[in-house]
């Protein structure tokens, strides 16, 4: 699958990423600036995404998984994005804002949520490079259930957390937030 829409995605992807893994060298304001534009493109890019049914073949040849590479590659982006956060990286929301017999306020780390919707990202997009058909088709997989079951919702999540912090409480005559944490950070 390859051209237009698809290329829109791609690129999205890869920008997304390249702003996480220079995450350090951005101020602040910048980064998550950045991240305002970058991440509803990735999210609304990814519509074009099939939806390939998985076959029992296909899970001999899973390539992706949890495994470890995976999970320290999400753990260093994680502490990366929640150093460079600091106390905005802390918010509350409703896990379920349509199920009114849970209103519960949880609370949720941007950084976790940023480095989730990452390494659901950059691995499968370095399967999709590597260019065999049967890695490009198990890349394109990853992807659209991820949107549904996992990356999707932490995105959602990030984009109005992000979304809050730019353009309700950065004062950009100050280049300060107003945002004070009064929740215990998360482990």
């Amino acid at each position: 699958m390859k051209g237009g829409e698809f290329d829109r995605f791609v690129d999205s992807v890869e920008g997304f990423c390249a702003t996480l893994e220079r995450v350090e060298s951005l101020p602040r304001a910048t980064f998550l600036q950045d991240l305002d534009r970058q991440l509803p493109q990735v999210y609304s890019a990814a519509a074009v995404l099939p939806d390939y049914p998985w076959d029992e073949e296909d899970d001999d040849n899973d390539t992706l998984g949890e495994g470890p590479g995976r999970l320290a590659k999400e753990l260093d982006m994680y502490q990366r994005v929640r150093a460079k956060l600091g106390h905005l990286d802390v918010y509350s929301f409703v896990f379920d804002p349509v199920d009114h017999t849970n209103r519960d306020v949880i609370g949720g780390s941007l950084a976790e949520d940023l480095a989730s919707v990452y390494a659901d990202l950059k691995q499968p997009m370095e399967l999709y490079r590597s260019g065999s058909e049967a890695e490009i088709k198990h890349a394109l997989w990853d992807w659209g259930l991820g949107r549904k079951m996992h990356w999707g919702r932490h995105g959602v999540h990030a984009m109005g957390v992000i979304y809050s912090l730019v353009h309700q409480h950065y004062d950009e005559d100050e280049g300060t937030f107003d945002v004070k944490s009064d929740m215990d950070p998360l482990p």
